[in-house]
């Protein structure tokens, strides 16, 4: 069981962390679930405020953590998974302001 804390301070390795993802050996994507290869990860995305994120080479979405920051497990990336995209997950004003970043990008990229 992971606490509510624990779940906010890992989520913040999703978000520009390609040195981090570059220096493990595995990586988890807490949306579809499956843990690979770091070096499996090829496509990045320039962030306006943060370095570059990582995007699933499954599943397409940045929802990467790599092992050099947290432990990646089964459950560790359902609690994540739960919490993140099932759940009432309330963003701190930090990283809502990347959220809304990211959001931006997104829909910038979607409407090319």
């Amino acid at each position: 069981m992971y606490s509510i804390q624990h779940l906010k301070n890992s989520h913040k390795f999703a978000f520009g962390n390609k040195t981090s993802i570059q220096n493990s050996h595995l990586c988890g994507c807490f949306q579809c679930g499956l843990i690979f290869q770091a070096s499996k990860v090829t496509n990045w995305t320039k962030e306006k405020i943060l370095k570059e994120t990582g995007w699933c080479p499954y599943c397409g979405i940045d929802s990467l953590i790599g092992d050099v920051n947290q432990a990646i497990t089964p459950n560790f990336l359902e609690a994540m998974k739960d919490f993140w995209f099932n759940g009432d997950a309330i963003l701190d004003e930090n990283s809502f302001k990347t959220y809304k970043s990211c959001e931006s990008l997104l829909n910038d990229w979607v409407k090319r």
